[in-house]
């Protein structure tokens, strides 16, 4: 709970990996230039990130790891053609769960990083992806849009849960409308964060599931600094190094990412 990990474009607008104490001071970069990265999440000893990047062939992305201390360069864990997402590893530090199309469909996998061999958890045509180990590891909540008519797209997804170690149907956890996604559990295992927008509005919400109560049960924060962020001005630039009008970037954008919340997690 000492360090924060997290993604920035803030150099050259290309996303890359930094790292800072927790109230936001010693910021520095973690990886290098002209490559894409995400989804950054701690191993269960600190000592390593694991995370998504494009090393190995701009078109395509692997899930990678650093050491945070020496002057280690970073590893591929594994890829295959597309794009490997998501990446959170087990409280036991022996399997990584991540999203991948490698099955012809979005689905959520295992890698063991003992035997090198992969698993997958789940084999739906809906679309599954964002998971997450449970503290003792025996279960992975995930998103998916499995409950959706279609069962393609993400403005209309729910929380799932599924044992981690036996081939069962996963369990429903929400049933609003709109996108509930971004998923993490409680360090004790009794709540799940996620957040929550319905299809018409501009901002989601955090809200936290209670496991042992079966309800969910709404966040109440001041949002006055992200309801600024809607108003303010973008800060992409252009091809000729102009600023890009707040009208134009969200344009390009779903009307949901300025100002909306993503990515809770808990301290430990």
């Amino acid at each position: 709970g000492k360090q924060i990990v997290f993604v920035s474009n803030r150099d050259q607008m290309i996303p890359k990996l930094f790292l800072m104490n927790a109230d936001g001071s010693d910021q520095r970069c973690l990886t290098p230039e002209n490559r894409f990265h995400s989804f950054p999440s701690f191993t269960p000893d600190g000592r390593q990130v694991i995370f998504c990047a494009n090393y190995e062939n701009a078109d395509e992305v692997e899930v990678c790891s650093l050491a945070l201390t020496g002057s280690s360069e970073p590893e591929i864990l594994f890829s295959s053609p597309g794009m490997e997402t998501e990446p959170t590893m087990s409280p036991d530090g022996k399997r990584i769960a991540f999203s991948s199309p490698r099955s012809g469909n979005l689905d959520i996998w295992e890698y063991s990083l003992e035997s090198k061999e992969f698993r997958q958890i789940t084999n739906h045509p809906g679309l599954d992806y964002g998971p997450a180990y449970s503290p003792d590891g025996s279960v992975i909540a995930f998103v998916s849009t499995r409950a959706d008519n279609e069962g393609h797209s993400k403005e209309d997804s729910d929380i799932w849960m599924i044992p981690s170690d036996q081939e069962v149907e996963p369990t429903r956890l929400t049933h609003q409308k709109g996108a509930d996604r971004y998923v993490r559990w409680s360090p004790d295992g009794k709540f799940l964060v996620f957040c929550a927008s319905e299809k018409s509005s501009g901002a989601a919400r955090m809200q936290v599931i209670d496991l042992e109560r079966d309800r969910i049960v709404n966040v109440d924060y001041d949002r006055s600094k992200l309801v600024y962020e809607i108003g303010a001005q973008a800060t992409g630039r252009g091809i000729l190094g102009i600023p890009i009008p707040e009208f134009v970037a969200k344009q390009f954008y779903d009307k949901s990412y300025f100002g909306s919340e993503r990515f809770p997690d808990w301290t430990r």
